[in-house]
């Protein structure tokens, strides 16, 4: 299969495999001012109403709740799965699975959750019991996503007949290339070009139960793992071949490659945000108030990768020689596995002319906040994360 846009800097793909069994992908998007989604003016309130009432007698639960806002550009599952079967059958071929996904964009592709979830008490006394567990609000960007296998049952013998596929996107002043040749083969390349890169906020998200209403004895406030995150990711991929328990006579051949290349790749926020109970408002507080398990994040990543050959239980030969894996991490990038035996390579690159990755959580509240007289009850606030991490690529390769 093949693309082809214009010369004015749009894409073109191919993608060619050669095998008995072949799975080929290919996924492209092009914009010119950005793409995301986008959740505002969305909130779960569980409230008393604030009609003037004085004296609340009641249990509150508002627990489970999710509110998400999330963008992918590219998503796919591309998979050969062989079942085994009695007196040991013979499969004389070969398989290929090959996954293509490019992004090119002019703007910024961003997720944005600005969502409240919350229990409010207005007025009065109150005397029962609060419970806001399992709460969530996330926003999220990524690039593409993959999931690739070849799997061979235990008990069935592989003989190869060698197959081969490869990859070129080419994107703007950028051209990524990859090729893979063996029996089982299976390739993957993914690509974000163009624009600002990606941007993911859930600042000003919120958690909480609020009381302004006068907290008697013998009442509690409880939140429990609850969580703000925001988190940005380019590329994700999982690739692995298997084949357990069978006699395999040939040669594997897996392949990755990700590249992002904007003027400032990623970015995750989750600042100003509060989660906790809130009793600034409330004159007199003599519960018992606990926040515990709860989280606030913010996450950006480049690429990452895991890629996996199994062979465990498998009588394997593949006639020896030289295994080759190449890998140039340069704008124009290219990627070649294939020789005798198993080979497997993984090349991530991210290029850019600002901030590769970026992470922030700042001037965010997480616990229990009092403003009046506070007597008899008790106050816990333990076992509580605030957090952000940025990181280029991650890659996992085992054979």
């Amino acid at each position: 299969t093949s693309m082809a846009f214009d010369a004015a800097a749009n894409p073109v793909a191919t993608i060619g495999n050669a095998g008995d069994i072949s799975i080929g992908n290919q996924q492209v998007n092009v914009g010119t001012s950005g793409s995301g989604a986008l959740v505002t003016a969305v909130g779960i309130t569980v409230s008393d109403g604030g009609n003037g009432v004085t004296a609340i007698t009641a249990d509150y639960s508002n627990s489970d709740n999710s509110i998400s806002g999330s963008y992918v550009g590219n998503r796919s599952a591309n998979t050969v799965n062989a079942a085994g079967a009695d007196g040991a059958p013979v499969y004389n071929g070969s398989a290929v699975v090959s996954n293509g996904q490019l992004n090119l964009n002019a703007g910024t592709t961003t997720a944005v959750n600005t969502s409240p979830i919350t229990t409010t008490l207005a007025d009065g006394s109150f005397r029962g019991a609060i419970a806001q567990s399992g709460d969530s609000i996330s926003a999220g960007t990524q690039g593409n996503t993959a999931s690739n296998a070849i799997g061979f049952a235990s008990g069935l013998n592989i003989a190869g007949n060698a197959g081969a596929t490869n990859l070129s996107l080419a994107f703007g002043n950028s051209t990524v290339t990859s090729s893979a040749a063996g029996d089982l083969v299976l390739l993957n390349e993914q690509g974000n070009e163009g624009g600002a890169g990606f941007a993911t906020t859930a600042d000003g998200g919120s958690i909480e139960a609020i009381a302004n209403a006068v907290v008697v004895a013998g009442s509690s406030i409880s939140l429990s793992n609850d969580n703000v995150s925001a988190s940005t990711g380019g590329n994700a991929a999982s690739n692995a071949v298997s084949a357990n328990g069978s006699s395999f006579a040939g040669k594997v051949a897996v392949g990755n490659q990700q590249s992002n290349d904007t003027v400032t790749l990623m970015s995750a926020s989750a600042s100003g945000v509060n989660l906790g109970a809130d009793l600034t408002g409330a004159a007199t507080s003599r519960g018992d108030v606990s926040v515990g398990a709860s989280s606030i994040g913010a996450m950006a990543q480049g690429s990452q990768a895991t890629t996996e050959v199994d062979l465990s239980g498998t009588s394997f030969s593949s006639g020896g020689g030289v295994i080759t894996a190449n890998a140039d991490s340069s704008a124009f990038g290219t990627l070649t596995t294939g020789g005798a035996g198993v080979s497997v390579g993984n090349a991530q690159a991210d290029y850019g002319s600002g901030t590769v990755t970026s992470a922030k959580a700042g001037s965010d509240q997480l616990g229990a906040y009092y403003a009046g007289s506070i007597g008899g009850g008790s106050g816990t606030v333990g076992g509580n994360t605030i957090g952000a991490s940025a990181g280029g690529n991650r890659g996992t390769t085992s054979a």
